[in-house]
């Protein structure tokens, strides 16, 4: 496996544990805001998508900016 490959897959699991955090968050803030847990859950993982491809958008535009 190159150098590259393993800097990816390291900047995916970044990401997605990011987005699983900020996903977390957003969740447990909506149960103390009174939602029950099945809403709670339904916005933690819209955030949980948003998040990711926000942060996936983000890396991609990165990796260009950079390459050139």
């Amino acid at each position: 496996m190159s150098l590259s490959v393993v800097v990816a897959f390291l900047v995916l699991a970044v990401t997605v544990v990011f987005a699983a955090l900020v996903a977390g968050v957003a969740g447990v803030l909506h149960c103390l805001d009174g939602a029950t847990l099945p809403a709670a859950a339904t916005t933690a993982a819209s955030v949980f998508t948003a998040v990711f491809a926000a942060s996936a958008a983000a890396l991609t535009l990165l990796t260009s900016w950079v390459s050139t």
